[in-house]
C-alpha cells in the first residue's frame, strides 16, 4: 500500500486486541488523532513488517504494548 491516511482516529477498547497489525509495507501512514488500544492486554501496533514510520503519531496502550515488532 502506497498510503494510509486516517482523518480521525484507531480505537479498540475490547480485551486482547491489536488495533493495527500491519504486516506488509504501508509507504506513508498518518492518523490524525493518533491509535490507541484501551482494553486489557491489548497492542496499539503490531508491527510484523519491522518498516511502518510511526514516530509523528500519538499511540497509546493502557495495557499492553504501544509497539510490538514480530519481524
Amino acid at each position: 500500500m502506497d498510503e494510509l491516511s486516517i482523518g480521525g482516529q484507531l480505537l479498540t477498547t475490547g480485551d486482547g486486541v491489536n488495533t493495527l497489525h500491519v504486516d506488509g509495507e504501508i509507504g506513508s501512514l498518518h492518523v490524525d488523532d493518533g491509535i490507541h488500544a484501551n482494553g486489557t492486554d491489548s497492542n496499539a501496533v503490531v508491527d510484523a513488517s519491522g518498516d511502518v514510520q510511526l514516530d509523528s503519531m500519538e499511540i497509546t496502550a493502557a495495557d499492553g504494548e504501544r509497539i510490538l515488532h514480530t519481524d
